[in-house]
């Protein structure tokens, strides 16, 4: 009885083996990376070039409000005791008013440019997903992995089509 289950496992093993490498012949896999592709290609540059940009000029904004809100609380602090109690409240008052609104401008720059930043990301992913249809179909892959987003430790550089995705990006 149990050499009969060994063998009729030996026997399915053998069919699943021959099966699966049959179907492996005509399976052709692709690779890519899209960080690579954001930071190679000119689409992806002109994005970052653009967030750099508005990055930069929301942060001179809110340097230029954060030194205003120092210099009033400094002068707040220099001026106390010359000006009366209900002033100084009035005026410690206004500043925390100031810093709230501060405050509100920092967490909406950080919207902006996130809000942005994924805008960029969707116009770019949106051409690298038609460039990649266009391959697959072109070259008969059978499917094509996103390097980071696909899990796998390993695969052989000769999958890897990001260079020729950068390539046909530029090309538009």
């Amino acid at each position: 009885m149990r050499i009969l289950k060994v063998s009729i496992a030996a026997v399915f093993l053998v069919t699943v083996m021959l099966a699966v490498s049959s179907y492996a012949a005509d399976t052709k896999i692709g690779v890519f990376d899209f960080q690579k592709i954001m930071k190679d290609s000119k689409m992806g540059k002109s994005a970052q070039s653009k967030l750099d940009k508005k990055g930069k000029a929301l942060k001179a904004v809110i340097e230029r409000k954060k030194t205003e809100l120092e210099k009033m609380s400094a002068k707040l602090e220099k001026d106390r005791m010359v000006m009366g109690k209900e002033k100084y409240v009035a005026k410690r008052s206004e500043i925390q008013k100031k810093a709230i609104d501060f405050q509100e401008l920092d967490r909406k720059s950080t919207g902006e440019i996130r809000q942005l930043q994924q805008k960029l990301i969707a116009e770019i992913n949106k051409e690298v997903v038609e460039i990649l249809g266009k391959i697959g179909k072109k070259e008969n892959y059978t499917i094509i992995f996103e390097k980071n987003m696909s899990g796998a430790m390993y695969f052989n550089k000769k999958i890897d089509i990001t260079s020729r995705v950068v390539k046909a990006l530029n090309s538009k």
